[in-house]
Formats: C-alpha cells, structure tokens, sequence
C-alpha cells in the first residue's frame, strides 16, 4: 500500500457516501475533503467534516500506518496542531495530540474497494508496458481524453510560460530580445538548440537592429559571432563575409566569439546549423520588426507568410560554406514554422499578453487546433494505441501526458487513470 492511493481515495471523494467511523466508533461524515497540499504540513488543508453530528473545519493527515505519525515527528510541528482527523490504511497504535488528546483516527483497510485495489495493482505491476495503462487506454471514452489533453496543453504552455518570464526578469522585459532568443533556439532544433540559444544571449540586439537592412552584412554578423568564420577558406563568399565581419569587429568593438559547438555529425543537411543561421538571418533582414509582425498576426496563414522568406542565393547551392549540393530552395517548410507556432510563438505571446493585463488563452488554443499534430515516435505510439491526434493540441497535450505522469507513474493524479482505477 502507498500513501498516494489513500490520497486518491480522499481527493475524489469516493468516501462521502459510505458509514464511516473512526477506532473509538465517533460516526463521521465527510462535508469537504478539502484542498490537498503538496507543500509541507498536513495533507489536506481546510477540510470539512461532521463528528458525532458535530461539525469540524480543519486540517487531516494520511499516513500508511498510524505510527508514521511519530517516525515524522508531527507531534512536535506546529503545522499538524490543527488536524482533526488521521486517515490511515491500518491503526498499529492510537496518537496523541500535543495537548495529549486522541486524534481521532479512520482506517480504511476494509472501506475502499477491492476492484479499485485490483485496477490500482495493474498500474504498479505493469513495469514493462511503455505506459502503465496501454491496455485500457482505448477503454477510456473520447470525451475524458480529449479534456484532460486540452488541459494538459494548458501545464505545458504555462510551464513555458515560465521559463520566458525569468529570462525576460534578465532582460528588464525586453520582448523584442527574449523572442530573438527563443526564436534562435527554436532554429536549433533539438541537437544544436542549446547552441544557439548560448549564442543569441551573447547577440547585441541594438546592434543586430542596425544591421538588419543590409542583408550580407547581417549575415556577416551573426555568423561572425557564431564563430562560424574562423577557418581559412577560399570559397569567395566566405571569404566576403569574413572581411565584413572584421569590418564589424572594428566598428562595433565586438569581442572574440565563444566555442558553442554547434554539431554537424550525424545530421540531416538540410538541418545543418549553417542552414539554420542562414534562415533565420533572412528572416531577420525581411522582418526589422519581427517581434510586431508576430504579435500582430492571428492565424497559420500569416504565419506561414512571414517566414517563409527568400534565403540567400548562396546557400541555394551549400548547407556549408565547404560543402556544394545541388540547388534546391532553402526556405522554411510549413513544418518547421509548424514547430514555430507550437513551441515559441503561442509561448511568447501567451505571455506578453498576460504582461499588457489581457488573456488570449483560448485564441490561442484555437490558433493551436489550426495547426497540424506533431509526427513523432511519442505520438505515433499513442495512435497504436488507438489514442488519436489530430491537431497539434492534442499531440502536445500528449506529450505532456507521457512526459509528467506515464514516465513518473502519476497515474492517481491522471484524468485518464482516475477513469480507469474507478471503473466498476
């Protein structure tokens, strides 16, 4: 037995209609089970309950055994003076409260259901499933996965959310810096992402501005700073980008660039970081108010319209300054600007507009279900488990799922496995 099935057990109030009494025989009724705490202190906090017909408006702690109580030495914690109840699997001894009066004590050993016992020991004993419920899952009904998704998409953006706010408390609230941060990091994709969002806290942003019209020498620039410039080659264009960088490096006083090893090994071409730094400098240089044009636009259509831009001409022909391919356009897919909306445009302005006072939540829910559903090893699994995603609200939300509760087993606190473990 865990603790955390007795919690389950209280927090869904499948209780509140059974006789309950306590080891001394009071009769108890539960009003409100209350708000359960994950910080420290009781379990539960502001319960309401009747005992003996007399109503109690406090606090109640779960333990295992009653004798926890005194292993954790609550009797000597101010914090477990207001509790009114125990709620135990089994009493192996009666407890004190400081004033030395019993605490009144429920055992529920007997009281909570051996189906549910049953369906709870599926989860703990299905250590080689890839998710601890894969073969009830399709059991679920739609309506109780699709909510529990969208609210899982809302975790996941608020916990994104947060990471924007405490890099914008660095920037004394500088969007228009923070978004050229995470926009690089996005560029980076999942192996060069750290790369590059190192690189662009390094990037002068007053600088990058003034640049920002003259394309060759904005690429100059960021690549310069990338320390991408630095080998001896004799391609002309790298050599033209190399005098302007040094030009820039006298003009702007800039200081020798850091080693941020940006990986080439073992990656798709199109993906190389030369390619990605070549995107996003076009983009730059077609939009000098990126961050506006992003915030102004509503819908995937305008999106898609303002990244996908013309790159360069030389790298029509390279995915390195070393390398040669064959011509092929280097603008953006509706897939990577796909990745764009879901993981840095919705984020950032979700937040911005809490920072004007407003809340476009469900605008942008709305812009999210517009927006095709990642393709995935995560998601592609949950389809063969008859789990469909469809929109990419859905897959994020299923991302959340596997990540925050499969991987960690938090199936009592799951939407999908409180439908499960409660099933009759």
């Amino acid at each position: 037995m865990k603790e955390e099935l007795l919690h389950f057990v209280w927090r869904q109030r499948l209780l509140m209609n059974k006789d309950l009494k306590s080891t001394t025989g009071a009769q108890i009724q539960i009003v409100r089970p209350g708000i359960q705490n994950f910080n420290a202190g009781p379990d539960f906090l502001a319960a309401e309950l009747t005992i003996d017909g007399v109503l109690w408006i406090g606090n109640v702690e779960m333990h295992v055994a009653a004798s926890d109580w005194y292993v954790h030495q609550h009797e000597s914690d101010v914090n477990y003076d207001s509790v009114i109840l125990h709620v135990v699997w089994e009493c192996d001894m009666e407890i004190f409260t400081k004033g030395e009066v019993l605490l009144q004590c429920l055992v529920l050993k007997g009281v909570i259901s051996k189906k549910l016992l049953r369906n709870y020991q599926v989860f703990l004993t299905k250590h080689r499933s890839w998710i601890p419920c894969e073969k009830q899952l399709a059991s679920v009904q739609s309506i109780y996965v699709n909510h529990w998704l969208e609210n899982l998409y809302v975790r996941r953006l608020e916990r994104k959310a947060t990471e924007i706010q405490q890099a914008l408390l660095g920037s004394k609230n500088d969007f228009t810096s923070v978004f050229f941060q995470f926009c690089a990091q996005a560029f980076g994709l999942k192996v060069n992402g750290f790369a590059f969002s190192q690189w662009a806290r390094q990037v002068d942003v007053k600088t990058l501005r003034k640049l920002q019209p003259n394309h060759e020498q904005l690429m100059a620039y960021l690549f310069g700073t990338a320390g991408m410039l630095r080998d001896k080659l004799e391609e002309p264009f790298y050599c033209f980008l190399q005098s302007e960088y040094k030009y820039l490096e006298h003009k702007f006083r800039l200081v020798e660039p850091k080693q941020y090893g940006f990986q080439f090994f073992r990656m798709r071409p199109a993906n190389f970081p030369t390619v990605r730094m070549a995107q996003l400098s076009a983009v730059l240089h077609a939009h000098q108010q990126l961050f506006s044009r992003v915030w102004e636009s509503e819908t995937l259509e305008e999106f898609y319209a303002i990244f996908q831009v013309e790159v360069h001409e030389f790298w029509d022909t390279h995915v390195s300054f070393h390398k040669t391919v064959k011509r092929q356009s280097r603008r953006l897919t509706r897939n990577f600007i796909n990745l764009l909306v879901i993981n840095t445009i919705i984020p950032m302005k979700f937040v911005y507009a809490r920072f004007l006072g407003g809340d476009i939540t469900e605008q942008l829910i709305a812009l999210l279900r517009a927006v095709p559903a990642e393709k995935n090893t995560v998601i592609a699994k949950f389809v063969d488990l008859q789990v469909q995603a469809n929109t990419a609200m859905e897959s994020q939300g299923l991302l959340e799922l596997k990540s925050e509760f499969c991987d960690k087993k938090r199936c009592l606190y799951c939407a999908i496995g409180d439908q499960i473990l409660k099933k009759k």
